[in-house]
């Protein structure tokens, strides 16, 4: 959910004369607009139109290609594209940049230019085809996003969509019709907003990443800045499509990156911040409760998601589901989801015992412990698909060549066989590696949550010491499952 801090200056939409003021210098530390072209490249409108047009284009083949093409997984741009490429480096560009994949989305990119009637020109907001209405105030968090993720996971691993090329296509054109129906019924981004669980994914591990757009001077914002354009926008740009207001924003978790604040920024008061070490966990902000379940929901489908993939999970779900696979399925990953909510639940109680801090919600230790799992949650994700990649993303090659599986050759690689482009010995190590440093950063969140949750120090060093344990099993878990024989995703 975006800010709701009252905007001075402005009532509604409508925003008074602004005043002269001095332009803040960029900040020298760490602002990457300080290079002239990149802030020139962002504020660019046709240079996003120019790079959203080369990801819809993908997408329209990877639809096209599903839809009728040769169903086979390994020969179709549809599941080797969009399962063993796209996913894999949607994590690796999250854990390093935030949420730059909302920049190009496809999804958002169509339902924009249907509603705006424009591909890059700013259109009035009065001649655009939304309704406007409010977003229902019920909804006004993540829970939609957090459904439709689990939805989305049941059909995936239930059904077996990344098997399917044409489940595939079906699912990219059903993001088309979620992102825009709101679109042209509720104001700005909803859907982006509240309902988008590939932008809830990376909003909460682009809480690692280390670059972050950020208001430069936050007291400027408050008393300098009387018309608010960032937020309600301006002759360059469009309101902020997401509801924050960059003199509080203070996470990563809703920003899309869509760079009009930038755009609408009059003062230059916006820095695109290289940081290192926790990213937002190093800042000060109030745990939300939708974010925190979404937090251990998540973790527990991350590995979920790699257990079904052990070559030994059919096995098993053959003596489960005496009363049919789905049933048994749905169950085991209920309560995958439920055992995972039910231990972190009990280390926080044991967190509060050892703090003899027992005055101290329950509830609220668990949901702010549960950020210190984004981390390890982020990671473990980009370790189990650093092994599909290296493993078959080779297949990428040939299906270039081939991307309907007709027959074709474009390129001359359609027959070519490539061997998995890394050993899975090296692959193991790597994935070690990265479960490490994830198991590490969590930890490192656990002590900076842990000294806002308790009174004094040494409650919160206390409080660490159950915490510390869970962190290092749940690492040990994933590079045990890491190490497990895997199937691979396109069947081979």
């Amino acid at each position: 959910m975006g800010s709701e801090t009252p905007l001075d200056g402005v009532v509604g939409d409508e925003k008074v004369a602004l005043p002269t003021l001095p332009v803040q210098q960029p900040r020298k530390n760490g602002d990457l607009f300080r290079v002239g072209w990149l802030l020139r490249f962002f504020k660019s409108r046709g240079m996003r139109f120019a790079l959203q047009f080369m990801t819809v284009a993908v997408f329209g083949v990877v639809a096209v290609a599903g839809l009728i093409g040769a169903q086979s997984p390994d020969r179709n741009a549809a599941t080797v594209l969009t399962w063993t490429l796209w996913w894999t480096l949607l994590i690796v560009m999250v854990v390093l940049f935030g949420k730059v994949w909302c920049y190009v989305c496809p999804w958002l990119a169509v339902s924009e230019w249907i509603e705006r009637l424009a591909f890059w020109r700013r259109t009035p907001d009065a001649s655009r085809l939304s309704m406007g209405l409010k977003w229902p105030k019920w909804l006004k968090n993540i829970w939609p996003a957090t459904v439709l993720f689990v939805i989305v996971t049941w059909l995936e691993l239930g059904v077996g969509i990344t098997y399917s090329p044409v489940l595939t296509a079906y699912l990219a054109l059903g993001m088309v019709v979620l992102a825009l129906v709101p679109a042209l019924v509720y104001d700005r981004n909803a859907f982006c907003e509240h309902g988008c669980f590939v932008g809830l994914i990376q909003g909460v591990y682009g809480m690692v990443a280390p670059f972050a757009l950020r208001s430069r001077d936050k007291g400027f914002c408050k008393t300098g800045c009387t018309t608010k354009d960032c937020y309600v926008g301006g002759a360059d740009g469009y309101a902020c499509p997401v509801h924050e207001y960059m003199g509080t924003m203070s996470t990563n978790t809703t920003c899309m990156l869509c760079m009009e604040c930038v755009t609408t920024c009059g003062h230059d008061n916006i820095s695109l911040n290289a940081r290192w070490g926790l990213g937002d966990f190093a800042e000060r902000f109030k745990p939300r409760s939708d974010i925190g379940h979404f937090c251990v929901i998540v973790t527990a489908l991350s590995f979920f998601h790699a257990v079904t993939m052990l070559t030994d999970y059919y096995l098993w779900m053959d003596t489960l589901a005496q009363s049919g696979y789905l049933l048994a399925f749905t169950g085991v990953m209920a309560a995958i989801v439920l055992g995972t909510a039910l231990l972190h639940l009990r280390f926080c109680w044991w967190a509060r015992v050892f703090a003899e801090r027992e005055h101290v919600p329950l509830a609220k230790t668990y949901l702010t412990f549960a950020y210190a799992l984004v981390p390890l949650a982020a990671l473990f994700h980009l370790s189990h698909n650093v092994f599909h990649v290296l493993s078959e993303g080779q297949k990428v090659v040939p299906v270039l060549s081939d991307p309907f599986g007709f027959g074709w050759n474009l390129f001359g690689t359609a027959d070519w066989y490539l061997p998995p482009i890394v050993g899975i010995d090296p692959i193991h190590w790597v994935q070690l590696a990265i479960m490490v440093l994830g198991t590490g950063l969590s930890i490192a969140v656990a002590r900076r949550m842990s000294g806002r949750l308790f009174e004094t120090a040494e409650q919160a060093r206390l409080a660490m010491i159950p915490m510390t344990i869970w962190m290092l099993l749940i690492g040990a878990a994933g590079v045990w499952l890491n190490w497990q024989p895997m199937v691979l995703r396109t069947g081979i």
